[in-house]
């Protein structure tokens, strides 16, 4: 199988390769690569979605994520009080089941729900469009900066899944579900192939040239 990972450094993308046992794709969104400054909240948040055989209180899935969030050290933003009390991700544009397996040591399984809905600022809504919504009115989670990453965990039924999760997306509610406003809303897009064959191709005349040039001094 094949991993690929993607890290957002800036306006960049980079997409590195290589096998592993089980196909795995991973998005980062930090400080460095949300829609402004304080947007992610002064958190990493880095998505990764497995493919597999998962078997969860009897019934299959073919996927796994993993939504782990950790302090971001490039930001110099407090989250010493940040609680979270939902979370949704989209990583297709259909989703036919989900269940949450895994939630952060400061909240308690039981206290959440999940639906196939898209994040607002009430929480996890009815609007599926491939989007997994968690949230739990009465013990969000709450995030001490550490360096210990929170992770949030899923099993779930999906339609076609872009490569290297392409367009993926990555929300959450950075209050109590009573409290409006602070949302996470974030979305990762990959470069264009014909960029990245452009950018193959600059490396491919430049080692042309470098070699046409230690042709002629070598004569």
């Amino acid at each position: 199988m094949t991993r690929y990972t993607i890290v957002a450094l800036g306006t960049a993308l980079f997409l590195s390769v290589g096998t592993v046992p089980a196909r795995a794709s991973a998005i980062t969104l930090d400080s460095t690569n949300c829609s402004s400054a304080d947007a992610c909240y002064g958190l990493a948040w880095t998505l990764t979605v497995n493919a597999g055989n998962f078997l969860y209180n009897g019934a299959t899935y073919g996927y796994q994520a993993l939504l782990s969030i950790t302090d971001d050290p490039t930001s110099n933003i407090n989250t010493s009080n940040i609680v979270i009390s939902a979370v949704d991700f989209k990583v297709s544009s259909t989703q036919t089941a989900a269940a949450l397996y895994q939630v952060p040591n400061s909240t308690v399984l039981g206290t959440w729900t999940t639906s196939t809905g898209s994040l607002g600022s009430n929480g996890c809504g009815g609007n599926s469009g491939g989007f997994v919504c968690s949230q739990s009115s009465t013990d969000p989670a709450n995030f001490a900066a550490t360096a210990a990453a929170q992770t949030f965990g899923w099993y779930f039924n999906s339609g076609p899944i872009a490569a290297n999760l392409d367009g993926a997306h990555i929300g959450a509610k950075m209050t109590s579900l009573g409290t409006s406003g602070k949302l996470l809303s974030q979305k990762v897009q990959v470069p264009e192939p014909a960029s990245l064959s452009f950018f193959s191709g600059v490396a491919l005349i430049g080692f042309a040239g470098s070699m046409r040039r230690r042709n002629k001094i070598q004569k």
